[in-house]
């Protein structure tokens, strides 16, 4: 159901890019869209490699999607990528920032200043999958192989957290999870449904 082999960048849409920062198993880097009209995230290119750095990452990225030229790029992913390294006085969107300078791209950073719970990342992306009508908010490619793989395998704990004993999973998923999360949170869901919903039990005329 949230999949779609036709899914392709559109030009009317800035280019959304989500990130999850790791030394092991390396960054997890995931390309997509949201359309606020049809609320409709996709979720089109995927960037991952063993032990992949940012600069790998990034250099994938900008060859990747055509349009990246005239497109608003808005960066999305984890607040702790702020934080910079010991080694370098860089950060992970330190990095990020000055690629894409680099490359002459108009963008936009989406990061806040700290993760939301992760209980409520899970909630709101999992209501983008499928909501309570049944309707799928988030479609992705068959070629994202280790999102659809966190689809499939991740599992989760008796708490109802995401199990992280296998380093291989979990990571395109958070990636997208903060994008969903920052754009579209449970409650202003739950703020837009309700007085509709509400209305469709309003009884009117005389008793």
């Amino acid at each position: 159901m949230n999949v779609d082999p036709k899914l392709e960048l559109r030009p009317d849409l800035p280019i959304q890019v989500s990130f999850d920062f790791n030394i092991n198993p390396g960054n997890h880097v995931e390309i997509g869209q949201y359309d606020p009209k049809a609320d409709v995230f996709t979720c089109i290119h995927e960037i991952h490699g063993p032990r992949m750095s940012i600069r790998s990452a990034m250099e994938e990225c900008v060859g990747i999607p055509a349009g990246w030229g005239v497109q608003e790029i808005q960066i999305f992913g984890d607040a702790s990528g702020k934080s910079q390294s010991a080694a370098t006085a860089e950060s992970c969107y330190d990095m990020i920032v000055a690629r894409l300078v680099r490359a002459n791209l108009r963008f936009r950073l989406k990061v806040p200043a700290a993760n939301p719970p992760i209980r409520q990342r899970l909630d709101a992306f999992n209501e983008a999958l499928r909501d309570m009508d049944g309707k799928a908010h988030f479609l992705v490619h068959p070629r994202c192989q280790k999102l659809l793989a966190d689809f499939k395998n991740q599992k989760t704990d008796a708490d109802g957290m995401p199990d992280e004993s296998n380093i291989d999973l979990g990571h395109a998923a958070a990636a997208e999870g903060y994008r969903v999360h920052y754009q579209r949170p449970l409650w202003k869901v739950i703020a837009r449904t309700m007085p509709q919903k509400a209305a469709g039990r309003i009884i009117t005329g005389t008793g």
